[in-house]
């Protein structure tokens, strides 16, 4: 039986879950506090398994066509040097690394109304409204299961879900409310970083790479830019906690005062960036925060995203992880049904936990290594960062891909592509099926699709890292010309194609 859900939260989180359960014909209501989706937001990026999920999705090539054109990411010194270029890797996945500038590169906004009108005709969306308060209800044990949860709406009205998911960003009410009377569970943790964003109008010499700038005191300031006419700028700091926070507690006045007493005299495009600062009006700031805790749901309430695991911006997961995570709670949903919603959300942590603690990973040394305190740790660290980037491509640089040991599910039970017309279409050799009674897991990278197919979205083969990796004979690129199965024991997306007679000298 269908369940009703509602999704706090019209971001990145909220409308991929929605995506995913409506799928499966749950009965889905989206709740956005906001009158409107969210215009403002940052440049954002696909990472690893995420290209997989909207892949999945069958969203890729329309993120593809919306893709901002970053070229790459240049360090620049206060001359404005250009000694220490990283070029985007254009073929980043079949070698096994991304690099700083991702391929998958696109402004937040953007994705979400990519998210928003692909869900829009199956999902309830109500904006101008916030949940302020829940509860569950219905407990059947003493262990405190539930089988609804009520919810109290801004307007002052009540209604009755079967689950409530929380994607609401880091600073979830329902996440406050849920360690409200334990808060020893949640163990956020500040990092002492703390950030402004705004845009910059675009000069004729603005090529379209990301520049990022280092500043004695622990500063850092990046541009980058997604419009011909307009772009963005980064602050970032490391110092002066206290004049931070006590301006973060004011008005943006105050905390645009804040930001120019900190970077004035960081040289570089320092006159042009204080005056744009001056002038904005789309100015956010904030300290980075991750957030942490020892369970992720109680009752039928359970948290999404930057709620739950924020992992903080400059670990530069966070869309990726929401992507991710929603896929892996609509899939545990999946398999446990609306009879098993504790197994469900209980499975849901032990899947997504061990990446996220990967994801979280951020010693605080490692992070003051990028915000310099001294005139000659500046120098030691273009120095090093020059050495790196002068070595084959740009991988002593790059995240490597097969080093992220975590293995994205397979959920049959969410697959509809037996339906699709696309599938139909396939020839009979690419439509074998390949199952055994285990519960099935993706043992293949998401990268190393076919270019030359006409089904790229839905045509998924094994990387080449992972293959040589796990002994198996190395695939040419060509569509059908590969060698072995593709990743999914799904037998409704798993194919075989022609097999290439064998080679021998």
């Amino acid at each position: 039986m269908p369940m009703k859900v509602v999704i706090a939260g019209a971001g990145v989180a909220g409308p991929a879950v929605a995506f995913w359960l409506a799928k499966q014909d749950h009965e889905c209501t989206v709740i956005e506090r906001f009158p409107s989706l969210r215009a403002a937001g940052l440049q954002v990026d696909l990472r690893n398994e995420a290209i997989e999920v909207v892949r999945r999705m069958g969203l890729l090539q329309t993120i593809r066509d919306r893709s901002v054109p970053e070229m790459g990411t240049i360090i620049v010194d206060s001359q404005g040097q250009e000694n220490i270029v990283q070029r985007k890797i254009d073929h980043e996945c079949e070698s096994g690394v991304q690099g700083k500038t991702s391929k998958y590169e696109i402004m937040r906004r953007d994705l979400i109304d990519i998210l928003y009108d692909t869900t829009k005709d199956l999902v309830t969306y109500r904006f101008g409204l916030s949940i302020s308060h829940y509860r569950n209800i219905d407990a059947s044990d003493e262990e405190g299961d539930a089988d609804k949860v009520e919810i109290t709406l801004s307007d002052g009205s009540k209604e009755t879900f079967d689950l409530l998911i929380a994607a609401d960003g880091q600073g979830s009410r329902i996440r406050k409310q849920m360690f409200f009377y334990k808060p020893e569970e949640d163990q956020s943790r500040w990092l002492g970083i703390f950030s402004a964003y705004y845009t910059l109008p675009r000069r004729a010499y603005d090529t379209s790479f990301c520049r990022m700038y280092h500043a004695t005191e622990r500063r850092l300031a990046m541009t980058r830019w997604h419009k011909e006419d307009m772009g963005q700028v980064y602050l970032m700091a490391m110092n002066n906690a206290e004049h931070f926070r006590r301006a973060l507690d004011r008005d943006v006045a105050s905390q645009k005062d804040a930001f120019a007493a900190v970077f004035k005299g960081m040289g570089w495009q320092e006159e042009r960036i204080l005056h744009a600062l001056t002038d904005a009006e789309d100015f956010y700031a904030d300290e980075m925060l991750q957030r942490r805790s020892t369970v992720w749901s109680r009752g039928r309430v359970v948290l999404l995203g930057d709620s739950a695991y924020c992992s903080s911006p400059i670990a530069g997961v966070g869309t990726s992880m929401a992507l991710i995570g929603a896929y892996v709670l609509a899939g545990e949903l999946a398999i446990h049904g609306e009879k098993n919603v504790a197994a469900a959300l209980a499975s849901y942590d032990v899947v997504m936990r061990p990446l996220v603690n990967q994801s979280q990973r951020l010693p605080k040394r490692s992070l003051q290594g990028w915000f310099p305190l001294s005139t000659w740790s500046i120098k030691r660290l273009h120095v090093k960062e020059w050495v790196k980037s002068k070595g084959k491509g740009a991988q002593p640089w790059a995240k490597k891909v097969h080093d992220q040991r975590w293995i994205l599910p397979d959920y049959p039970e969410m697959c509809w592509r037996s339906k699709s017309s696309v599938w139909g279409s396939l020839p009979s050799t690419a439509r074998s099926s390949s199952t055994d009674g285990s519960r099935p897991q993706s043992f293949w990278s998401p990268c190393a699709y076919s270019a030359a197919s006409s089904v790229t979205d839905d045509i998924w083969l094994p990387s080449l890292a992972l293959q040589a990796e796990n002994g198996v004979e190395k695939a040419v690129e060509d569509w059908p010309l590969a060698r072995e199965l593709a990743f999914s024991k799904c037998s409704n997306c798993v194919r075989r194609v022609d097999i290439l007679p064998s080679q021998k000298e």
